[in-house]
């Protein structure tokens, strides 16, 4: 979830929490008790393996943390929020998959007791580093043993509830209950969002694997050659989308960099043509060449300006079923302006407000006919921003869209020595 919240609504967030923690403190008041906020949920043995606590988690929605009991005793917590980002970092179930889930869990959660003062309480839980300050506090009774769950959110939230009451401030309580309740719903929309998006691929190449070993022992050696290339394109969209959800952490810990160097342009386009035919390769689509017959040098990023392409081309393979879709290069002055026009579905004017927000796709989620995060064009618009350029778009509902990207520098010609095209 950290993910998904820019310094802006953290600070809003824990601005909430410190209101709270303030009216505490100053009214000395313990308006409501432990045992009666803790929730009694079914704890979870230490050594449950990752990839059935994942299952646990997925099977209930409503819950962001579990606590590991041997013995009655507290030994840890592994939250909703450790183990996605564990299991999204690269090679996350090859490494952690089969491993008991002690491996990822909190080994020194915070431990209170039915009978502490809500003030304390609250205290210990924002005295914490501000990645931890949202995950649950494991509650136990006089004797020790385990008890139930506390959800720090629910905590404040009702503890805010009872605070207006004395204090007059209603609205203010109000205000941050809903800022609370947003996150929430986006914490809740990206898990299973990206859940959803993650089990797809796997299940389809775990099916392509299933009917490969088939066709091997059948002897139809076509058919093996026909599902490894479909296993193949299923393994890079997953890659791709698990390249989207890294690179989204890097853009907001401001930790991604800008490599410059002098690259062929012309060769970067056609390459990103070429991925975009295998993706077409089952569609009554052809890919277009506009780009001048000379190699067209530039100087910026090539890994970032391959990015900002490809997503684009993907997005245009994605939604595209007939027709064409045409990549070209252009000048201007000193600018260089690169375009990519489909065919495709094309965007409503009411949906194109939503087409750059991350986890979002045009269209009612129950009917669209297309799976997506919407990362892909979030991360575009941001890259190509950070190499200073510009991105537009035009659409028109069923008739198809073309987006435009520019970039301020100049570019040099060399005679192409060999048709790439």
């Amino acid at each position: 979830m950290e993910l998904l919240l820019n310094t802006d609504e953290s600070d809003e967030l824990m601005q909430a929490y410190h209101t709270v923690r303030e009216h505490v403190a100053q009214s000395d008041a313990q308006l409501l008790s432990i045992q009666s906020l803790a929730v009694q949920i079914t704890p979870l043995p230490p050594d449950m393996l990752v990839d059935l606590v994942a299952d646990t988690f997925h099977r209930s929605p409503e819950i962001d943390a579990f606590p590991l009991i041997e013995d009655m005793q507290p030994v840890g917590l592994i939250t909703r929020r450790k183990l996605s980002m564990s299991l999204f970092t690269r090679f996350g179930h090859a490494l952690y998959g089969r491993k008991p889930i002690s491996r990822l869990a909190q080994s020194h959660p915070i431990i209170v007791r039915i009978d502490d003062r809500l003030v304390s309480v609250i205290n210990r839980a924002l005295d914490r580093p501000q990645e931890d300050v949202y995950d649950d506090l494991i509650v136990v009774d006089r004797f020790g043993k385990y008890y139930g769950i506390l959800s720090v959110k629910q905590l404040v939230l009702r503890q805010t509830d009872m605070l207006v009451n004395t204090l007059d401030q209603r609205a203010l309580a109000q205000k941050q209950a809903q800022e609370l309740e947003r996150i929430n719903t986006m914490k809740s929309q990206f898990i299973s969002c990206i859940t959803h998006e993650l089990r797809a691929p796997v299940n389809t190449m775990i099916g392509l694997a299933e009917l490969i070993q088939f066709a091997q022992n059948s002897g139809d050696l076509n058919k093996v050659g026909n599902y490894a290339s479909l296993s193949l394109t299923a393994a890079t969209n997953l890659r791709a989308l698990v390249n989207n959800i890294l690179d989204l952490a890097k853009i907001e810990a401001g930790r991604l960099e800008v490599q410059i160097d002098t690259f062929n342009l012309s060769r970067v386009v056609i390459e990103v043509k070429e991925a975009t035919e295998i993706l077409l390769r089952n569609k009554d689509v052809r890919t277009v060449n506009q780009c001048p017959s000379q190699d067209i040098y530039i100087q910026s990023d090539s890994i970032k300006v391959r990015q900002i392409l490809t997503n684009i081309a993907n997005n245009a393979a994605k939604f595209t079923e007939h027709g064409h879709i045409v990549f070209k290069i252009e000048f201007r002055a000193d600018q260089v302006i690169l375009s990519i026009a489909d065919t495709g579905v094309g965007i409503k004017k009411e949906d194109q407000s939503e087409l750059f927000k991350a986890f979002s796709q045009v269209g009612d989620i129950k009917t669209r006919s297309h799976e997506g995060t919407g990362l892909g064009l979030v991360i575009t618009k941001y890259l190509v921003e950070l190499l200073h350029g510009k991105l537009y778009f035009e659409s028109e509902f069923g008739v198809g869209t073309t987006f435009i990207v520019i970039f301020p520098c100049k570019p040099q010609f060399k005679e192409r020595e060999i048709n790439h095209a």
